[in-house]
């Protein structure tokens, strides 16, 4: 994923969660709001609490990152959005991952 799409700074993280919506589902949640720069910027956190395994947070954070650059075009509205994983996420598949992935950003793009 291209510099250009990563949410960061403490200013942007701050304004994400102060102004922003949420959207909780089962795998994760997202915090995300509207912006003005014309394409999408994205944060992934995954807590300690998540899993112990940091090897397993960062496959987590590559699912992610990866499912953002294969399947968000250009074209949609701009948005800042942190997505912070939850416990469940370890143990489900790809594919069950990406399709909520798919789910979430329908929900905020509708």
């Amino acid at each position: 994923m291209a510099r250009i799409y990563s949410l960061r700074g403490e200013q942007n993280f701050n304004a994400v969660f102060r102004r922003g919506r949420r959207l909780e589902t089962p795998l994760f949640r997202v915090q995300y709001s509207f912006n003005q720069l014309g394409h999408s910027r994205f944060a992934f956190v995954t807590p300690r609490t998540t899993s112990k395994l940091a090897v397993e947070r960062n496959q987590l954070r590559r699912r992610a990152r990866e499912w953002v650059r294969t399947n968000l075009p250009q074209t949609l509205p701009a948005c800042d959005a942190v997505i912070v994983l939850k416990k469940d996420a370890v143990k489900t598949s790809k594919k069950t991952f990406y399709e909520e992935l798919r789910r979430a950003f329908g929900k905020i793009y509708s």
